[in-house]
């Protein structure tokens, strides 16, 4: 899986033409395969059971990413800190890109909302697993840096290992041995395991999901 990961980045990053054919064929054969539970996973309501009572006392939720959340999600990542992207740069974050993400199949993608009674509501976190059609995904999430150390992390992970568990998908992501809040989240959301260690120094890990 690490080899395939490795793969996938250097498809992406030096021969983008072929990386888009990959992911419109990769998209197709997902959809076909997972279509009916597909539709199970992007009805929001199947997240609430994540929701514990402080999430909902604070008027917290998650949803999967609609193309009616690409402008929002854009200017969410625009309001991000550098530091924010440090351990964190999967994809490109303007609206175009956003876009064509959303209308990926195989993109699965939240994010984490508070929802504010006199004001519009407001993106606090997001998360993504790109996947292939032979059950398994690759995950990442950033957390808006005003809200960390407030569950979000953990509400977003929860709601992804619910997806995941659902569609029966194997969840496998790099984490830099030096983010420790993200290895400490993962830790706390069900667990790792540490799978090699890749050529930047990141770990190569598998999420448990169970």
């Amino acid at each position: 899986m690490a080899g395939l990961y490795k793969l996938g980045h250097i498809l992406r990053d030096n021969f983008s033409f072929l990386w888009y054919c990959v992911e419109r064929v990769n998209s197709c054969m997902f959809f076909l395969r997972y279509s009916g539970r597909l539709k199970k996973i992007q009805n929001n309501s199947f997240y609430d059971k994540v929701l514990n009572k402080k999430e909902k006392e604070h008027h917290i939720y998650i949803k999967t990413v609609s193309i009616e959340d690409v402008y929002t999600l854009s200017c969410f990542f625009e309001s991000q800190p550098a530091s924010a992207f440090t351990f964190f740069r999967p994809h490109e974050f303007d609206a175009k890109s956003l876009k064509r993400l959303v209308k990926d199949s195989s993109f699965l993608m939240w994010i984490a909302v508070k929802k504010n009674i006199n004001d519009a509501d407001e993106t606090v976190g997001y998360i993504f697993q790109r996947s292939y059609f032979w059950g398994i995904s690759y995950r990442g999430y950033i957390t808006d840096y005003k809200y960390r150390g407030c569950g979000i992390g953990k509400l977003m992970m929860a709601a992804a290992n619910l997806a995941s568990k659902e569609l029966k998908l194997k969840v496998y992501g790099s984490i830099s041995p030096y983010n420790k809040s993200s290895i400490n989240l993962a830790e706390a959301t069900g667990g790792i395991d540490i799978i090699k260690t890749l050529d930047n120094g990141d770990y190569f890990v598998s999420y448990k999901i169970d």
